[in-house]
């Protein structure tokens, strides 16, 4: 069983979580900072959100769902938690994992850090998933230009487009055959994402 006062105490990171090269952390400010901080900021990610995909869950329990497990969620706090943090306060939240010991009061969700959390179902106002039958195909942001450019459709624009430069014929091939790019040319709508880092894609 739970018990809720261990959850005054901080989680450590997992040994076995490597962070981006690029993390600083007395310089990284985290997106549910500047979501809770930030209004301007809190619409333009919420908006980017809902363009990815995600939706809002109709009913707090569906999150012990079998189906939801493995999935990645985000949640906002109803006010009524032991943290004492105020009604709305947004999360990153993590990947779902499940009931502890088939406990319907908890679920527990691994955080982008590696730490594995319980959270009380209680404690929820909002949460949010991507759903299921919205798949969207993400490539790296674009860096240096070759000579084996990939060119796809862009389904929005109707316009050809590059999203990926290889370094060779060879690397070229081996990426027409990826499972993104074979998703891509189904027709399925597909961004740009930049990878390597900490905040932007939480």
């Amino acid at each position: 069983m739970i018990h809720p006062e261990l959850q005054r105490y901080p989680r450590l990171p997992s040994n076995d979580h490597e962070d981006a090269r690029d993390y600083v952390p007395s310089a990284y400010v985290s997106i549910q900072s500047r979501v809770n901080s930030d209004p301007i900021f809190e619409e333009q990610y919420i908006t980017k959100l809902i363009s990815e995909g995600w939706v809002r869950l109709e009913s707090i329990d569906s999150i012990l769902f079998n189906s939801l497990r493995g999935k990645h969620f985000k949640y906002r706090l109803n006010g009524k938690g032991m943290s004492g943090e105020s009604a709305g306060t947004f999360r990153s939240g993590g990947i779902v994992l499940g009931m502890k010991e088939e406990d319907i009061r908890y679920v527990l969700y691994k955080s982008y850090n590696g730490c594995v959390f319980p959270i009380q179902l209680k404690d929820l106002k909002e949460i949010y998933i991507k759903d299921p039958k919205t798949d969207i195909v993400k490539f790296s942001v674009l860096t240096a230009k070759t000579k084996f450019p990939v060119i796809i459709k862009n389904q929005e624009s109707g316009s050809d487009e590059i999203v990926f430069y290889a370094k060779t014929e060879n690397l070229r091939e081996k990426f027409l055959v990826t499972k993104n790019y074979l998703t891509a040319l189904k027709g399925v709508k597909w961004i740009f994402v930049r990878r390597n880092t900490r905040g932007p894609n939480r």
